[in-house]
C-alpha cells in the first residue's frame, strides 16, 4: 500500500516526466532563412544568432504565431505591455528595431494603414531546437520514422527516469525554503478586462507572505518580469535568487471563480504543495487568505491573516485601482484615483484605499502633470487617514514622507517617515528609491547612492531603479558612470520611457552635444507633449549653440502652459542653459512658490551652477531649507 507521502511523490515524478519531455522537444518556428527558438529565446539566421532585445523577441513571437492575420496596434500593445500604458510611438520603435534585425525590405512585416500589421511569410512550426533535417531525408525514411521515434522515446524515458530518481534523492537534502517569489497568476477567463483581479490576487499574496518571519519575498516588479514567459522554474529561481515559487491561475465564469495554486522548490523543480480553491467572486478575499495560509504551512510557517470585514465591491475596486496605479503613467493616475475614491466612498474605514489614493496623487505631482499644491494636499490627507486607520501600512508612511520632502521641505520629518516605512517593510524597494532622492537633496551623496543600490538589490529587474542609480551619479557629478549606467539600461530596453532623457542630460554635461540631442529627440518622439522632455531638448539646443531652436521650443512650452500645468522648473532649466540669468531666477522663484516637485534638486542640478552666487538663488536655497 502506498502512503500519502509516497503517492504525492509518485504524482510529482509523473508531472516531472511530462515536464522533462516537454523541455526535450523545444518548439521553434521557421520562416525564410530564420529559425526562432522559443525555449532559448534566440533567433537564428542559419547558424548565426541574430541579437534581439527581449521586447523585440516578444514582438516577433506574436507575429510568427499570428498565422498571417492582421494584428491591430491596440492588440499588439495589449499583448506586449499588459500592465502598462504605452504610446503607439513605443510600438513603432520596436517594430522598426525588428525590421532592422531581419533586414526587412517589406518582405516580412507588412504595415497596413489604419489597420495594423501583418506577418507575411509562411511560418513552419517545428519541435526541435536546432537540427535541420533535409527534406529528401524526410521522404526517404518515410514509414520507418515511427518505430525509430519509439526507440528514441523509450531511451529518453529511461534517461529521464534516472535523472528524476537522482534529483529526487538530492531534493530530500535541499533544506527549507527561505526565499520566495509570487509569479503573476494567469487569468484564464478569456477576458483581459479581468486582469486586475489576477494581478491583484498576486499583489495581495506577495504582501501577505512578507509577514512571514524568516522568509524573504521577491518584489513585485521583479516577479512580474516573468509574466507570460514559459521559463523553467529553476531558471526563474536562479534569476530571482529565490528557492521557492508560488504560482497559479484564476478562472472566472459569471460569478463563479476557481483558483489553482502551487508552490515549487526552484532548486529541484519539484512541487512542494498545490491545491485548488473554488467559490463565488464574493469569496476572493477569503480565497487569497486561504492560499497564503496554506503556502505558509508548506513553508513550515504558521500565521493567520487578520479577518477582513470589507465587502467584495470595496476589495475589487481597490484591486482595480492598484492595477492602474502600477501601470505608472500620468494617463492612468486619474483612473486609479477615481477607483480609490470609489472604494473609500463604499467603505471610509478601508485603510489600503486611502493609502492607494495618497500613493497616486504624490506620484501624479512628481510626474509634473498635476498642480503640486492640490496633488500633495490630497496625498497628505489620504496618507494621514490611512495611518489613523492602520499605522502599520508601510506604503502610507512612504507617501507621507514624500509629502514632507517634496512639498513641506521638512527633511527631518521626511527621513523619520522613510525610516518608519523601511522598518515596517525593509524589502519595499520603492521606499529605498525615494529615500535616495531625499538623501541626495540633503547633500548626503554616498548615502543616496547606497540607498539606490539597495533598491536595485531588492528589485534587480526594475528599470526605473536601474535608471535611478544613473540619476544619482549625475547629481554626484560622475557623468561617465551615469552614461555607463543609462547605456546599460538602454541595452535592456531600447525604448524605456526615462532612459534616453537621463542619458541625454548626462551627455550634455560631458559636452557630447550631438549625441545628447540624438537621445533627447528620440525620447521626445515617445511623448511629444511632455513638458519635461521638451525642456530637455531645448536645453540641449541651447548648450549646443543653436539658440534659435531652443527659443522655438521655449515658446511652444509656454503656449502649452496655457492649456495644462507646466512646471516653472522646466522653463527655468531652458533659460539657465541660454544664459538668461534673470529669467531663470524668476522661474525658479515661481517654481518654489508653486512647490514644483523638482525644486528640491536645485542645489545639485548642474545646469544651475552659474546661478549659485546670485542672491536670489541663495534666497531660494534658504527658503527650501537646503
Amino acid at each position: 500500500m502506498t502512503s500519502p507521502v509516497d503517492g504525492k511523490r509518485s504524482e510529482t515524478i509523473q508531472v516531472g516526466v511530462i515536464g522533462c519531455m516537454a523541455s526535450l522537444m523545444n518548439p521553434c518556428y521557421r520562416f525564410g532563412p530564420y529559425r526562432l527558438d522559443i525555449a532559448d529565446r534566440l533567433l537564428y539566421r542559419g547558424a548565426e544568432v541574430v541579437p534581439l532585445p527581449p521586447k523585440v523577441f516578444d514582438t516577433l513571437l506574436i507575429f510568427v504565431t499570428s498565422q498571417g492575420r492582421v494584428l491591430t496596434k491596440e492588440e499588439l500593445l495589449k499583448q506586449l505591455w499588459p500592465d502598462s500604458f504605452v504610446e503607439e510611438g513605443t510600438l513603432t520603435q520596436y517594430i522598426s528595431l525588428l525590421r532592422k534585425a531581419l533586414a526587412d525590405n517589406g518582405q516580412w512585416v507588412e504595415n497596413l494603414p489604419r489597420r495594423g500589421y501583418r506577418f507575411k511569410p509562411a511560418v513552419e512550426e517545428c519541435m526541435d531546437g536546432g537540427i535541420d533535417e533535409a527534406p529528401a531525408q524526410k521522404t526517404v525514411v518515410g514509414r520507418l520514422a515511427r518505430p525509430r521515434r519509439t526507440i528514441v522515446f523509450v531511451g529518453i524515458l529511461t534517461v529521464v527516469a534516472i535523472v528524476l530518481v537522482v534529483s529526487w534523492r538530492m531534493h530530500s537534502n535541499t533544506g527549507p525554503i527561505r526565499t520566495i517569489a509570487v509569479l503573476p497568476f494567469v487569468n484564464l477567463s478569456g477576458n483581459s478586462g479581468l486582469d486586475y483581479i489576477s494581478d491583484g490576487l498576486t499583489d495581495e499574496l506577495t504582501n501577505a507572505l512578507t509577514r512571514l518571519q524568516g522568509v524573504d519575498v521577491a518584489a513585485r516588479t521583479s516577479a512580474f518580469q516573468f509574466r507570460g514567459k514559459n521559463e523553467d522554474v529553476r531558471e526563474i529561481g536562479r534569476k530571482l535568487n529565490v528557492a521557492g515559487i508560488l504560482e497559479g491561475s484564476l478562472r472566472l465564469e459569471q460569478s463563479r471563480m476557481r483558483v489553482a495554486a502551487q508552490l515549487v522548490d526552484t532548486r529541484s523543480g519539484y512541487q512542494v504543495w498545490s491545491d485548488t480553491f473554488g467559490g463565488s467572486i464574493d469569496d476572493l478575499l477569503s480565497i487569497q487568505q486561504r492560499i497564503a495560509s496554506a503556502a505558509a504551512r508548506a513553508l513550515n510557517r504558521n500565521f493567520t491573516l487578520p479577518a477582513s470585514s470589507h465587502g467584495r465591491e470595496v476589495f475589487l475596486t481597490y484591486l482595480e485601482g492598484r492595477y492602474f496605479l502600477a501601470r505608472g503613467r500620468p494617463e492612468t493616475f486619474r483612473k486609479a484615483a477615481d477607483l480609490f475614491k470609489a472604494a473609500i466612498s463604499r467603505d471610509p474605514n478601508y485603510a489600503p484605499a486611502h493609502s492607494g489614493l495618497a500613493d497616486t496623487y504624490y506620484r501624479w505631482a512628481l510626474w509634473e502633470n498635476f498642480p503640486p499644491r492640490e496633488a500633495f494636499a490630497i496625498a497628505r490627507r489620504a496618507a494621514e487617514q490611512a495611518l489613523q486607520l492602520d499605522s502599520t501600512l508601510s506604503e502610507a508612511h512612504a507617501s507621507l514622507a514624500n509629502v514632507a520632502f517634496q512639498y513641506d521641505w521638512d527633511f527631518s520629518v521626511a527621513e523619520r517617515e522613510f525610516r518608519k516605512s523601511i522598518e515596517l517593510n525593509p524589502r519595499r524597494a520603492d521606499t529605498w528609491h525615494w529615500y535616495s532622492h531625499l538623501l541626495m537633496a540633503m547633500g548626503r551623496v554616498a548615502d543616496s547612492i547606497q540607498s539606490s543600490k539597495k533598491a536595485i538589490e531588492l528589485e534587480p529587474f526594475d528599470l526605473p531603479s536601474q535608471n535611478h542609480l544613473g540619476w544619482c551619479y549625475y547629481f554626484a557629478g560622475d557623468y561617465d558612470r551615469a552614461i555607463e549606467q543609462h547605456t546599460r539600461v538602454l541595452e535592456l530596453d531600447p525604448v524605456h520611457g526615462q532612459t534616453r532623457l537621463l542619458l541625454g542630460r548626462a551627455m550634455l554635461q560631458k559636452g557630447m552635444h550631438r549625441e545628447a540631442l540624438e537621445q533627447l529627440r528620440r525620447n521626445l518622439e515617445l511623448s511629444p507633449e511632455s513638458p519635461e522632455r521638451l525642456a530637455a531638448v531645448a536645453q540641449a539646443y541651447a548648450m549646443a549653440g543653436d539658440r534659435e531652436s531652443a527659443y522655438m521650443i521655449l515658446e511652444r512650452l509656454l503656449a502649452l502652459g496655457k492649456q495644462k500645468y507646466v512646471s516653472a522648473y522646466s522653463v527655468a532649466t531652458i533659460h539657465a542653459a541660454l544664459g538668461s540669468k534673470a529669467e531663470a531666477l524668476a522661474f525658479l522663484e515661481k517654481a518654489a512658490e508653486e512647490r514644483s516637485s523638482r525644486i528640491v534638486e536645485i542645489q545639485a542640478e548642474p545646469v544651475f551652477r552659474r546661478l549659485k552666487d546670485e542672491p536670489a538663488f541663495r534666497a531660494i536655497i534658504r527658503q527650501i531649507g537646503l
